[in-house]
């Protein structure tokens, strides 16, 4: 069989050229540059034209469509409640390091303000790229937003000393652990497609393993009366009674058919939408071609008639 190819796989042999545009920029002063740029990478990753795409059969691109939509209905509702709680200022605990140097010192930054990011990257990506813009732009700002989150939580730990601008604390990506956090993003999709070729496959198995209808076996009266009509008329069509015993194996058949509640029904007036109607120049009045198959008074088989031509 052959080996599907996996966004991981693919995030993976591509990941030195996202490195190499992430390499020296700061966060958060290059935020917004940071989100655009793992955007870009992210809607080329999925690009319809793409690699990862063009392996796709179609109802897993359907499924894969259907992620995107759900990951897109979380990240509003996140981005909703990002900016809720951004609306209160967050505090910035500071110390001072060293007196000469004022431009050295411990931070602390919220998490709520690490993750106003998201909702930026997710309108960013929406102006830029439009469709799925938003879901990625969405995806680089989050991810950037935990990046920011756990690297305040290390320098809370640690005393980390990192260089203030304005009332920014500034510092050189760690590319390695953001594309560390990204790549988690493709294991999740993988994981998601997985699960879903799974259910497929045990789907498509369970029915290969059930054993087939078969009017032999399941309809055997049919077939057997049927057998009775097929045999009197290639065997008897000399006989002078010809017509009547081929009239009774008829009737036999309805009859045995009526067990399984279905009747045939002769046209009649008011049962015209019972049956198919064909002009014919040979009739003057309504003829019944064949009678309708009935069920309960529901129509399984239209008759036909044939009326005059108008």
């Amino acid at each position: 069989m052959e080996e599907k190819i996996t966004l991981t796989s693919l995030f993976c042999t591509r990941k030195e050229e996202l490195k190499r545009q992430l390499e020296g920029l700061l966060l958060p002063k290059d935020t917004n540059k940071v989100q655009q740029i793992i955007t870009d990478y992210l809607n080329k990753l999925f690009d319809s034209e793409g690699e990862f795409r063009q392996s796709l059969t179609q109802s897993e691109d359907y499924m894969l469509q259907a992620v995107l939509s759900m990951l897109n209905a979380q990240q509003e509702m996140s981005n909703n409640l990002i900016k809720q709680l951004s609306s209160v200022k967050p505090q910035i605990n500071t110390e001072k390091v060293e007196k000469a140097d004022n431009n050295l010192l411990n931070v602390k930054v919220s998490s709520t303000q690490s993750m106003v990011g998201s909702a930026g990257g997710a309108l960013l990506g929406k102006i830029i790229l439009g469709g799925w813009g938003a879901v990625f732009g969405a995806i680089a700002g989050t991810a950037v937003a935990v990046y920011l989150a756990s690297k305040n939580e290390q320098s809370s730990e640690s005393n980390l000393k990192v260089q203030f601008q304005g009332d920014q604390p500034l510092s050189g990506i760690e590319v390695d652990s953001l594309i560390v956090i990204l790549s988690k993003v493709c294991e999740s999709v993988d994981n998601m497609m997985a699960t879903f070729r799974a259910q497929i496959n045990r789907v498509v198995s369970k029915y290969e393993n059930q054993e087939k209808p078969s009017i032999e076996k399941d309809y055997r009266a049919l077939l057997e009366n049927i057998q009775s009509l097929v045999g009197y008329s290639r065997t008897h069509s000399d006989d002078d009674k010809f017509n009547r015993k081929i009239q009774e194996r008829i009737e036999d058949l309805v009859d045995m058919l009526d067990t399984y509640d279905l009747s045939f029904v002769n046209y009649s007036e008011g049962k015209e939408s019972w049956f198919e109607k064909v002009s014919s120049p040979n009739t003057n009045q309504p003829k019944m071609v064949y009678p309708a198959i009935v069920k309960a008074d529901e129509i399984v088989i239209k008759g036909k008639i044939f009326v005059p031509e108008n």
